[in-house]
């Protein structure tokens, strides 16, 4: 669709409908801002020497933007109202959040066409615009915060920049790489101590049973010695008693030699 059949379709939804309704104003906005990106170009293509024509084309353009604004200002308000109770709509929080970012996603495209409107050229506009996609920082479901430049990027075109951002980007793939080598190595070393402990444990195991059997050997042959050393002090009086025994056959016998045996 052209020019005010875009417009009013977009004016009767957004005034209407609600719900699912929102993705067709959603759509339709969209293509309303399409339209004005060609109006302008046609536009700019006339110059101002075209004298009315350059004129009438710049009051339809502002009228097409002033419209675009309102239904993007009701979408908003619309997707405020149906944030506090999600669910009473059959939308998820992340849905929601999904809209609010495409919502915003829209609103630079309607400030970067507004900037154009007000006498900004296009390429300029464009270059401004993509130098501050490249400082842009995600936040949530698609929201965009500006950055901030340095002093090495300040004095930088956009070429240089995305220049600056691969080699950056290149010598962070290359710290990686040596993280990831370091941690492989630390990995290795890792598994060597584990069988290093592990071999430790068994020869340690080992030990420990060679100690208790050499426990129990120096048990059983206390108990051994304990017993002889009894035994022994009990033989040792019973010597004592034969050993009398004989010294006092051998006396008697001396004597019974020595006198006779009828003296």
């Amino acid at each position: 669709p052209t020019g005010l059949s875009v417009l009013e379709n977009t004016r009767a939804m957004s005034a209407g409908e609600s719900g699912q309704g929102w993705l067709h104003v959603l759509n339709k906005c969209h293509a309303l801002a399409n339209e004005i990106q060609a109006d302008i170009h046609k536009r700019n293509q006339m110059g101002k020497d075209a004298g009315g024509g350059y004129a009438r084309a710049s009051a339809e353009i502002r009228r097409k933007m002033g419209f675009l604004s309102e239904s993007m200002q009701r979408m908003r308000d619309e997707l405020n109202q149906v944030s506090l109770s999600p669910s009473q709509y059959h939308l998820t929080e992340g849905e929601v959040n999904r809209r609010r970012g495409v919502l915003e996603t829209l609103q630079k495209q309607r400030e970067f066409l507004l900037e154009q409107v007000r006498g900004g050229t296009t390429e300029r506009s464009s270059a401004s615009k993509e130098r501050g996609d490249l400082f842009a920082k995600k936040e949530g479901y698609g929201t965009r915060q500006p950055g901030e430049e340095t002093e090495a990027t300040r004095d930088k075109t956009n070429r240089e920049i995305v220049g600056l951002q691969q080699q950056v980007i290149a010598q962070q793939d290359t710290n990686l790489d040596s993280l990831h080598s370091h941690v492989v190595s630390t990995k290795q070393i890792g598994f060597a101590i584990s069988e290093e402990l592990d071999l430790h444990k068994g020869l340690l195991d080992d030990l420990d049973h060679s100690v208790d059997r050499t426990r129990s050997n120096l048990a059983r042959e206390n108990t051994r010695v304990t017993q002889v050393l009894r035994k022994s002090k009990s033989w040792g009086g019973l010597c004592c008693v034969i050993l009398l025994v004989v010294v006092l056959i051998v006396l008697t016998f001396t004597q019974w030699t020595q006198t006779g045996p009828f003296s």
